[in-house]
């Protein structure tokens, strides 16, 4: 009978082995470099570049006057590869066995300081990825039994739904399993009416810190929207500017980072879902008066500060074209003109090369 490998199986006899003997070399490497030779107690190294007259060359990372960067020590550039491997390998090992989330930002959390910006967003990367299909088997669990009606009793409000009030909830099951789900990096949300999880971005920007510019600006992205999501129950939460901002946030986003990556694909889709609200509205939020079609005068104005404030946008240019339409129209979103805005979102797909797949 097959035994069932576990989380701390493989950290105490896979991982925490891997790293330490890895830390061993790191240490052991640069003072065998340094031993000394014959040559008047210097070493051979320092006594050829003394004959020949070599001067200090810069280190690749390290400063403009020679300097390592500070945590850098004497490790070869070998060896740091040899770390950040291990860190992905181990890391791997724990996605095999399907641990939640909450297991692997532990792993995320031990391996914090060796990381380095490339290796984090890896590690980033592959957690979304589990952390998404997970949302899944949490929503299955909240649904079964009783745990959504003790969780509306505790909380009259999602804001007051987080892991520091987490006591309130009297099951003790229902309790360890909601703290596990925080520990994972999701937060709840109140819709129609029932408590879902959705990944809490701004719980991740802990990581800025090793992470790559590109990364850090797409979690800003993100983190915006899981801190006050745009649309919710049929209806707009943000107003027209806000979400012509974010709009023009994740557009920027596509435009600075070009190459194919599942986080330009999440920026894209976004990106894609503001726009569209933008131009059509939601249900309960429309963009126009159903009884007479004419589109709202605040919506206008929104259309024309967008114009002003961004003028390289692409985005922009179409809600001009648009505007231009509708003036020409005496501001009336008629059945014609409204059955063509779905160009201007083919239009935007195009330019961007974006997958709208996933757009309602």
């Amino acid at each position: 009978m097959k035994k069932k490998i576990s989380y701390e199986f493989i950290l105490k006899v896979f991982i925490i082995p891997a790293l330490a003997a890895v830390l061993l070399v790191v240490m052991l490497l640069p003072a065998c470099r340094r031993e000394p030779s014959v040559n008047g107690g210097k070493s051979s190294v320092e006594a050829e570049a003394a004959e020949e007259g070599v001067k200090e060359t810069v280190e690749p990372g390290s400063d403009d006057n020679g300097q390592e960067p500070a945590g850098a020590g004497d490790t070869e550039p070998t060896n740091v590869g040899a770390i950040q491997e291990s860190i992905l390998a181990g890391f791997d090992a724990l996605m095999e066995i399907e641990p939640a989330p909450d297991k692997l930002l532990s792993y995320i959390d031990a391996n914090f300081e060796l990381v380095l910006p490339e290796t984090m967003a890896a590690l980033l990367e592959k957690l979304e990825y589990v952390q998404k299909a997970y949302i899944d088997k949490i929503i299955q669990y909240l649904f079964e039994g009783k745990a959504q009606q003790i969780l509306m009793k505790s909380f009259a409000t999602e804001e007051e739904f987080t892991k520091e009030n987490a006591g309130k909830i009297q099951d003790e099951t229902l309790r360890d399993e909601t703290l596990k789900v925080f520990n994972g990096g999701f937060k709840f949300v109140n819709l129609e009416g029932a408590f879902y999880p959705i990944i809490d971005f701004e719980f991740l920007k802990k990581y800025s810190s090793r992470l790559t510019q590109e990364y850090n600006e797409y979690l800003q992205l993100r983190a915006e929207e899981s801190n006050k999501i745009y649309s919710r129950d049929a209806a707009l939460m943000i107003s027209w500017d806000e979400i012509a901002a974010r709009m023009i946030n994740t557009e920027n986003y596509l435009v600075r980072y070009l190459q194919d990556s599942p986080r330009r694909a999440e920026a894209g889709e976004l990106f894609l879902g503001y726009f569209s609200a933008y131009i059509y509205g939601q249900n309960n939020t429309p963009t126009r008066d159903y009884s007479t079609n004419r589109v709202f005068d605040e919506v206008i104005q929104s259309y024309r500060n967008t114009i002003a404030n961004n003028p390289g946008s692409k985005a922009a240019s179409i809600i001009s074209k648009l505007l231009l339409r509708l003036e020409n129209n005496k501001f009336i979103l008629d059945e014609e003109l409204l059955g063509s805005l779905g160009n201007y979102i083919n239009e935007l797909i195009k330019t961007y090369g974006l997958d709208a797949s996933n757009l309602q």
